[in-house]
């Protein structure tokens, strides 16, 4: 399986990353840390939406995501992660829009052998406005709160299955950008650094292995799963 790491990425250039691998059709790996501080927004969601205009008012960039949901901060440092998929793979069966603890195993592994037990969950409808509480979804879930997200897009031939693992958090800025409180964010949310991960070093490089080594694993049993 092919893999590419991008040490330093625009949440945009990732994007663009994973339209053209989706395109491409082959089974790909792509995982990059985000450069800057940006407010992405699902496929269809209007770019007037309130978070979408209070970051434009702050100078925050605001890029479309290819897939679905609503909108999501992304922090500096950030990892950003997608696997592309053909849609004929056992991996993603007819279930795939409930396969995210398989489609996003790799990244719990990687999370695990740092002393991170995290698990994928169903997105609560706690917060409908963020992407992570919207009830759509998956959320990957640590012990203090939430880490991280994915979502999908589907063409006739490939499935792209991509997401984005928390590595700082910042509760001011949820606040002015959702309306969300201080307190819903220490409950609720979570990162590397609070789940007590350790250095980022090397966590590009584990996720993309994990994530290679687990579709393989699965795609070479009977099943797929």
């Amino acid at each position: 399986m092919r893999m590419e790491i991008d040490p330093r990425a625009s949440l945009e250039a990732a994007v663009a990353g994973d339209e053209a691998a989706l395109h491409l059709g082959e089974p790909c790996v792509r995982v990059s840390r985000l450069k800057e501080r940006t407010l992405s927004l699902g496929v269809s969601q209007p770019a007037t939406v309130p978070p979408a205009l209070r970051a434009a008012r702050a100078g925050l960039p605001v890029s479309r995501r290819l897939s679905g949901g609503v909108a999501l901060l992304h922090e500096e440092g950030d990892v950003l992660w997608s696997i592309v998929l053909p849609r004929d793979s056992p991996l993603v069966g007819r279930d795939f829009v409930r396969a995210y603890p398989r489609l996003g195993e790799g990244v719990a592994r990687a999370l695990g052998s740092r002393g991170v037990r995290a698990e994928w969950l169903p997105a609560p409808l706690s917060f409908p406005t963020y992407c992570l509480f919207s009830g759509k979804g998956f959320v990957l879930s640590g012990s203090r709160g939430a880490l991280g997200g994915a979502s999908q897009h589907l063409t006739s031939k490939t499935l792209l299955h991509h997401g984005t693992l928390s590595t700082s958090l910042s509760p001011e800025t949820l606040e002015a950008l959702f309306d969300m409180p201080l307190s819903f964010v220490e409950q609720n949310l979570s990162c590397i650094a609070r789940e007590g991960g350790g250095s980022s070093d090397g966590l590009l490089e584990d996720i993309a292995k994990s994530l290679s080594e687990a579709i393989g694993e699965r795609e070479r049993s009977p099943l797929g799963r």
